[in-house]
Formats: C-alpha cells, sequence, structure tokens
C-alpha cells in the first residue's frame, strides 16, 4: 500500500470512534509497525516496561459474580447492540420501502418498455408487410414487363425470320435464276462449240479434199515433168 494511503488508514483508525478511538481516549495508545525490526523492538520495550497489570472493572465485576449482560460493559455493549438493532431495523424498512419503490419503478419501466417493444414490433411488421406489398406489386410490374418484352422480342424474331425467309427465298429464286441462265448459256455454249466443230469438220474435210486434188495435181505435174526431161525420140516413141 502507499504511503500516503497508509497513513490517511492510520489516522482514520486512531480518530475514528468505530475503531480505536475509544480504546485510545481512555489510556491506550497506538504504535505503527512498518514490518521492520526497529519497530517490532520499541513496540516489545514498550510493553515490558509497563507497570504491572491492573484489573478491569469488568474483570472485578465478572469475579463478584455479575453476570455478563449485567455489567457495565455488558449494559454498555447491549445498548449499542440494541442502537444498531434500531439502525438496521430502520435501514431495512428504508431498504424494503427503496425495493419497493424500485420494484414498482421496474415494473412500471419494464411495461413502458413492454410496449415500446410492442409498438415497435407492430411498426416493424406494418413496414415489413408494406415492404412485401411494394415487393409484390415491384415483381409483378417487372413480369408484365418480362411479358411484354418476350412478346416484343417474340415479334421480332418472328419480323426478323420472316424476313431472312423472305431473302432466302429471293435469294433461291436468284439463284435458280442464275442456275437457268448458266445452263441456257452453256447451251448456247455448247450448240456454239458443235456449231465451230462442225465448221471446223467441214474445213478440215474441204482441205483434205483439196489437199488431196493438190496432191493428185503435185503428182501429175511431177509425171509430166520427167516426160518433158525424157529424149524426144521417147516421147514420140510414145505417142506413136
Amino acid at each position: 500500500m502507499p504511503r500516503d494511503k497508509a497513513e490517511r488508514r492510520e489516522q482514520e483508525l486512531i480518530t475514528g470512534e468505530q475503531f480505536w478511538g475509544g480504546l485510545l481516549q481512555h489510556g491506550c495508545r497506538a504504535m505503527r509497525q512498518d514490518d521492520g525490526s526497529v519497530s517490532a523492538t520499541r513496540i516489545i520495550r514498550h510493553v515490558l516496561t509497563q507497570k504491572s497489570p491492573r484489573s478491569f472493572q469488568l474483570q472485578d465485576e465478572m469475579a463478584n459474580g455479575v453476570p455478563l449482560i449485567e455489567t457495565r460493559v455488558g449494559r454498555v455493549l447491549e445498548e449499542k447492540i440494541d442502537a444498531q438493532a434500531r439502525l438496521f431495523n430502520d435501514q431495512i424498512k428504508e431498504l424494503e420501502v427503496e425495493i419497493a419503490r424500485l420494484k414498482a419503478e421496474k415494473e412500471e419501466r419494464d411495461r413502458r418498455e413492454g410496449e415500446e417493444r410492442q409498438r415497435r414490433a407492430e411498426e416493424e411488421a406494418r413496414r415489413l408487410e408494406d415492404e412485401a406489398q411494394k415487393e409484390k406489386r415491384r415483381q409483378e410490374r417487372e413480369a408484365q414487363l418480362e411479358k411484354e418484352r418476350k412478346e416484343q422480342e417474340a415479334e421480332r424474331e418472328k419480323e426478323r425470320q420472316e424476313r431472312e425467309a423472305e431473302k432466302e427465298r429471293e435469294r433461291q429464286e436468284q439463284e435458280a435464276q442464275k442456275e437457268h441462265e448458266r445452263q441456257e448459256r452453256e447451251a448456247r455454249e455448247a450448240e456454239e462449240r458443235e456449231r465451230r466443230d462442225a465448221e471446223t469438220k467441214e474445213r478440215i474435210e474441204k482441205l483434205e479434199v483439196e489437199f488431196a486434188s493438190a496432191k493428185e495435181q503435185k503428182e501429175r505435174n511431177e509425171k509430166e515433168r520427167e516426160e518433158l526431161k525424157k529424149p524426144w525420140w521417147h516421147t514420140y516413141c510414145a505417142v506413136m
């Protein structure tokens, strides 16, 4: 314990009637022992140097057969005990009144708090109900919007498919037209090839005829040239 606090406690014990005050007023002495040998030696020396002990009035009265309760100390203690009992009874009554008051206040406070909790619970229930209704309406609106959105998407998808079908039909018609034109073009080209082949064949045949005629003419010319190279009598004889 700190020194200043210990000194205050010592002063309280010395001056307080409920502690050592009454003893000190009747000749007792308070001495401090600080857990050291010096203070302990001083206390022992003081006790040893005291005169022969005297008997107390209480000892004398009880030695004469007076009951403890009838001795002066007993009567003083009884008065103090009675006073303390009355004090305790008064304190008990005050405490009972205070306890009753606190209980009443607690009950009233609990009642008000219960009513407040009930009110808050009802408000919370109403709030939750309102939120539930709002959430329900919101979900219904969202469901309606989602339904309209899906219907619009379905309509757009239908229109898209119709456009794509129309485009596909046009594309197929164009491809069919192109295929028809290609077939006609190929047919014309085939006819043209056949015509050119026929013309080429005919020309080749003519050229072959002309070639054969030219070859024959060439052979006659060569024979005539050979005849011309022979002597004239050979020619004459041949003529004859």
